[in-house]
């Protein structure tokens, strides 16, 4: 017992030592009135979320509702400082209902292929299906615009619902993060959606090219590479193998990184979109300096989470 106690602490403090971005921002996100928290019972266990309701809602305009699903080791609290409050921001500007939920121990049990003790027993999908029932209910939500976006774990917990309530989901956004090798098996016919991956090729926790995610002898996922995953997504969407490519302007160049964009075009919509973020690490790029770890590079040359926004709201 007391050594899986701390297998699981080592874990998190990996990760938390990798993907240092939402440290930085702690001193800059101040308590918001809009921000709420709640909580709901499932399976008898209490789970607990944040919500962020911008201030004036159209009565007469369903709004629309993003989820946005932390990492292994984080918190609803700290993916809003991982984002620097953009989201929020962004919520209040265009009358979005934003709900941060949060994982049992830290981690979502994405069933990617790995195995984590703590969490493989946990019903998140009924949680986050439940919770999406719930906020319709509560604000009114617009039913056919629910999009979900998570970071990390967050990304693979995203890929998951993609799989199992994807006729409750208008758009997907999964971010340092990849499709599970059984799962992409498993849900090959499943229902199309448009989709915005962000990967970066130097992850040092999410390889490019696929296989592993192990964190201290733990493997989380077994996962395809980002070429496979698109791939996926392709014949899932039943979207052009012919990329629209971009080269988007490398505006820092201190970061080592930069970003190219590959579109595949859907006759019905459901473009799959790839940012791929060449020489970037276990990080959602964004214009404010966070990793400054070597070993974890961070694109500073877009703020990811609002390039996500504005995929979301074009749909």
């Amino acid at each position: 017992m007391k050594k899986n106690v701390l297998k699981t602490i080592l874990c998190i403090a990996t990760l938390l030592i990798l993907t240092t971005s939402y440290i930085c921002y702690s001193d800059e996100i101040k308590k918001d009135a809009n921000l709420s928290s709640g909580s709901m019972k499932m399976n008898n266990i209490e789970r607990n979320y944040l919500v962020y309701v911008p201030s004036k809602l159209n009565n007469k305009k369903k709004p629309p509702m993003v989820l946005c699903l932390h990492g292994f080791g984080q918190s609803a609290q700290e993916i809003i400082k991982m984002t620097g409050g953009k989201l929020n921001e962004l919520a209040e500007r265009d009358g979005v209902v934003v709900v941060y939920p949060n994982a049992v121990a830290n981690h979502w049990n994405d069933k990617m292929g790995g195995v984590y003790k703590a969490t493989d027993d946990v019903d998140d999908v009924g949680f986050l299906s439940a919770l999406i029932d719930k906020c319709k209910q509560k604000y009114n939500i617009d039913p056919n615009r629910i999009y979900v976006m998570g970071i990390s774990n967050g990304g693979e917990m995203t890929y998951r619902l993609s799989c199992e309530i994807p006729e409750k989901l208008k758009a997907v956004a999964p971010v340092i993060s990849s499709m599970g090798v059984k799962s992409a098996k498993e849900y090959k016919k499943t229902k199309p959606l448009p989709i915005l991956i962000m990967n970066g090729t130097s992850d040092p926790i999410v390889p490019w090219k696929g296989g592993e995610v192990n964190i201290n002898g733990d493997v989380l996922s077994l996962v395809l590479s980002c070429d496979e995953n698109v791939l996926y997504w392709i014949n899932r969407n039943g979207a052009s193998k012919k990329a629209e490519v971009k080269n988007l302007p490398d505006i820092n160049k201190k970061d080592k990184s930069h970003i190219l964009t590959k579109t595949y075009r859907s006759n019905n919509g459901n473009d799959v979109i790839l940012y791929e973020v060449v020489g970037g690490g276990h990080n959602l790029p964004s214009l404010f300096p966070a990793s400054s770890n070597p070993d974890n590079p961070q694109n500073m040359d877009i703020e990811g989470s609002e390039v996500i926004w504005n995929f979301f709201m074009s749909h």
